[in-house]
């Protein structure tokens, strides 16, 4: 379980790197910097009756570049089990939200400035194990009387479970950009 969870932490730097990278084009883009939540209160298990379960992790981020910014959830899953049991596709539905929010400083309640939802249904169900980064618009108007910070949550209908659309799961955000 250890080496699963270390692939699992290697794979989410590696897809924070890549993000980063993929940050919008111009001038401006080398000098993208960012700051995420990585912690296990992102960590979960899903149970596929007849397959193998997976092990999922979202890392809510928030990136600025000059007077830029947008958040992300970079979500990555993994097989719980090697080789992988069961065939088929394992979701009926499975989607993403990030949440790019804003408050006044001093103020400890978010507002949603911009969200995106990511139905990864296809890329989730063609693969044991995977990476998917799910960005807001970028938007223009960084003011230093503000922080910022990115969230969002996943909701999921497992195939052949009987249960439906689970409660989304809610994420715990990224830290604070001043």
């Amino acid at each position: 379980m250890y080496l699963r969870r270390a692939l699992l932490a290697i794979a989410t730097v590696i897809a924070s790197v890549l993000a980063v990278g993929l940050a919008p084009t111009g001038a401006m883009a080398a000098s993208w910097s960012g700051r995420c939540y990585d912690g296990l209160a992102n960590s979960w298990k899903v149970s596929l009756p007849g397959k193998s379960d997976l092990d999922i992790n979202a890392m809510p981020c928030v990136y600025i570049s000059g007077n830029q910014l947008y958040a992300s959830v970079i979500l990555d899953w993994i097989n719980d089990q090697a080789p992988p049991v069961g065939s088929g596709h394992k979701f009926d539905g499975f989607i993403v939200r990030a949440n790019f929010e804003v408050r006044p400083n001093g103020s400890s309640t978010d507002t949603i400035f911009t969200h995106t939802d990511c139905n990864i249904t296809s890329t989730i169900n063609s693969k044991w194990s995977g990476i998917y980064t799910c960005k807001t618009p970028v938007y223009t108007g960084y003011s230093s009387a503000f922080d910022y910070s990115g969230d969002g949550w996943a909701q999921w209908d497992v195939d052949n479970d009987g249960k439906g659309w689970l409660t989304p799961r809610q994420f715990v955000g990224s830290p604070l950009l001043y």
